[in-house]
């Protein structure tokens, strides 16, 4: 009776492996197209927040910040050029500017490096 249990049991269980191998087939074949999108995706989100920072520096080349005009409070002030040339120019001339301070815009990512 023993022996019978044992055998029972062992039929069992390699009924249960060959089921549960079964599953992880199925389950496998289904995530693999799902692993491969999300790997494409990450490197699609990875070259566009490159292109962000690339266009909000393009954005900025253009860019100046004025900084200490007499007020009664002591605001920076952003200047936008159509041409980078004019900005050229003001940067040149800045030391001739009395106390007004005159710097780049830069993001927070260039500054902090």
């Amino acid at each position: 009776m023993e022996g019978q249990f044992q055998l029972l049991f062992e039929k069992m269980k390699i009924e249960m492996e060959v089921q549960s191998n079964a599953i992880m087939t199925k389950i496998n074949e289904k995530l693999a197209p799902l692993v491969e999108e999300n790997g494409n995706l990450k490197v699609k989100v990875e070259k566009l927040e490159n292109e962000i920072k690339y266009l909000e520096r393009e954005q900025r080349d253009n860019n100046i910040r004025h900084k200490k005009l007499e007020e009664i409070k002591s605001r920076p002030i952003l200047c936008s050029f159509v041409n980078n040339w004019k900005n050229n120019e003001i940067m040149k001339n800045k030391k001739n500017l009395k106390k007004i301070y005159i710097t780049e815009d830069y993001s927070k990512e260039v500054l902090q490096k």
